[in-house]
């Protein structure tokens, strides 16, 4: 190597150590749960994966995400690879701001049929080129690579796009950090057909694990009803690492339909857990209000409703979850 490329590489790339604690890194919060788990919230210059069984919230997770994003800055651009994303998906989510300037999604259009390596391309185009830019892949395992799609459909080979993939997350994660960008993955289970004890695996491949600074399990959902009515579903939760926090850590999350990740039914729920608020039987007593309310619907629609009570135990949870 030249001796001008060396003390170039020297004055551009060679810095003290303690400017990695220096740098101030945007750390942005999801839910109460999700912030719990993951040791406060995901910061930027993050590869982030969320795998899990299907229909359990994964894709209504990441548009909360994108919305909690959006209130400090961010924009995302959002690679609907499965083509499932629907109006009803994006209107569910109160506050995601929908606007050019604030979302862009890339998807399959008429007479423009994407393979995987055109969604790579998008998404690691935005990565280099932008800064403060959440880029969603919607899903890393539905990435079908250009010989595949073209293939006779009888045609055994296995798809090349795992490999792709780990080689994307190598040359992507330069650029998530220096431009205080987050990439996220959506992945799913799958039945293990190989050696080893895991009966699932993950369908994207292995090579990405070693890339991501966080990964949540979305290990199955259960009904979250009213009376017999069903308002919602409980997401079991399992962070399986965190940059922020120890892994392996569970919890269940509140996902209410029409509305996304529900904060204030996660936060109720913490609350009680920790003794902020107290329980007896059906009556909740909420500090600050005089009198107990009955049901913890209840509870949670008075906490919507009085928002200053609602900081102030979100406060002292977090006060309490910190000391």
């Amino acid at each position: 190597m030249a001796e001008d490329k060396i003390v170039k590489l020297v004055k551009n790339c060679v810095f003290p150590a303690s400017s990695l604690i220096d740098r101030k890194r945007t750390l942005i919060h999801v839910s109460p749960c999700l912030d719990d788990l993951l040791g406060g919230g995901i910061t930027s210059g993050s590869l982030v994966i969320i795998r899990g069984q299907y229909k359990a919230g994964k894709t209504t997770t990441c548009l909360h995400f994108a919305k909690k994003a959006q209130e400090v800055g961010y924009k995302i651009v959002y690679l609907d690879i499965e083509a499932r994303l629907t109006a009803r998906d994006l209107s569910s989510i109160p506050g995601l701001d929908l606007s050019p300037e604030k979302f862009e999604l890339c998807a399959h259009s008429e007479g423009n049929i994407l393979n995987g390596e055109d969604f790579i391309a998008v998404g690691e185009h935005k990565l280099k080129t932008e800064k403060n830019v959440v880029v969603v892949f919607d899903s890393f395992s539905q990435l079908i690579s250009q010989d595949n799609m073209e293939n006779d459909i009888r045609d055994r080979t296995r798809d090349s796009m795992p490999l792709t993939l780990s080689k994307f997350c190598k040359r992507a994660l330069p650029f998530l950090s220096v431009n205080d960008n987050i990439c996220i993955g959506i992945t799913h289970d799958i039945a293990n057909q190989g050696p080893g004890m895991a009966t699932k695996i993950e369908a994207s491949g292995r090579k990405i694990q070693y890339a991501n600074s966080f990964k949540l399990a979305a290990r199955w959902a259960s009904d979250w009803k009213e009376g017999d009515t069903q308002i919602g579903q409980d997401i079991h939760w399992e962070c399986e690492n965190s940059a922020l926090g120890p892994p392996n850590r569970t919890g269940v999350g509140k996902l209410r339909y029409g509305e996304g990740l529900d904060e204030v039914a996660e936060l109720v729920e913490q609350a009680v857990t920790c003794g902020v608020i107290k329980k007896g039987g059906a009556w909740y007593e909420v500090p600050g209000h005089e009198s107990k309310l009955c049901g913890v619907l209840n509870t949670i629609e008075f906490l919507k409703q009085n928002t200053e009570i609602y900081n102030n135990i979100k406060t002292e949870l977090k006060e309490r979850l910190e000391g």
